[in-house]
């Protein structure tokens, strides 16, 4: 039996979610050594899909903060999207190449209540939209855009090569790491990434090369490249 979070009962958000244990959490769930409460610090983000929180554990000597990302357990079958992000999340870690996994966020806890499904994942900083909008205010330095076209292609790499597309390539779903992981850039939101078959080569489905283009014209959006690309027809 895995551990899970309780939610609170009243409908509303924030609050803590203590761990308890019950069977219906797939035992494929982080091991545990003890007990402990999620504490909800703020809400960082919320859209159609579900909300995101700061958490921290309760009692947590080293006061750690993760990100919680939650969904209602009924809803749309074809809107549920924290199962598949769980489970690519997962497979990006049991790679045994620590250099393929590098880009991709801590996994840290998972679990599901009566009302709502939850992921606890590593904290990171802001989305490279929002860097280049709210922060920087201009365009990327070349050397700055160059590292981040290297990077961003690189963790679209490691992803295909657990046989996984993202199908949702966009600046906002990158985002720098914090404190000495600064430099580094992850992958976010694999809610609608799918596994990849046969079947693409053949252009019945989607395949790498629909999330290679996605990137294409990310770049030049992005201001990543300043000249560099111009000349490139994307249609």
């Amino acid at each position: 039996m895995a551990p899970i979070c309780r939610a609170r009962t009243d409908g509303r958000h924030g609050g803590s979610w203590a761990r308890e244990t019950t069977p219906r959490v797939c035992s494929r769930a982080p091991p545990t050594t003890a007990p402990h409460t999620w504490r909800v610090i703020k809400l960082l983000g919320s859209g159609g899909f579900g909300d995101v929180y700061k958490v921290a554990k309760v009692n947590d000597p080293d006061k750690t903060e993760s990100a919680m990302k939650t969904e209602m357990v009924v809803g749309n079958r074809q809107m549920l999207r924290l199962k598949i992000e769980v489970l690519v999340l997962m497979k990006c870690h049991e790679q045994t190449d620590p250099a393929r996994k590098g880009h991709f966020v801590a996994f840290v806890d998972r679990g599901k209540t009566d009302k709502f499904k939850f992921l606890v994942m590593g904290l990171v900083g802001p989305s490279l939209e929002d860097i280049r909008r709210k922060d920087l205010l201009k365009n990327y330095s070349k050397a700055t855009a160059m590292t981040c076209c290297i990077q961003t292609l690189t963790a679209l790499r490691d992803l295909h090569g657990i046989g996984y597309i993202h199908r949702d390539i966009k600046p906002q779903n990158y985002a720098i790491g914090l404190g000495e992981k600064e430099s580094t850039i992850y992958m976010l939101d694999f809610g609608i990434a799918r596994k990849y078959t046969v079947a693409c080569h053949k252009q019945i489905e989607q395949g790498c090369k629909d999330d290679l283009e996605c990137w294409l014209y990310m770049v030049p959006l992005q201001k990543f490249l300043h000249t560099s690309f111009s000349s490139i027809n994307l249609t």
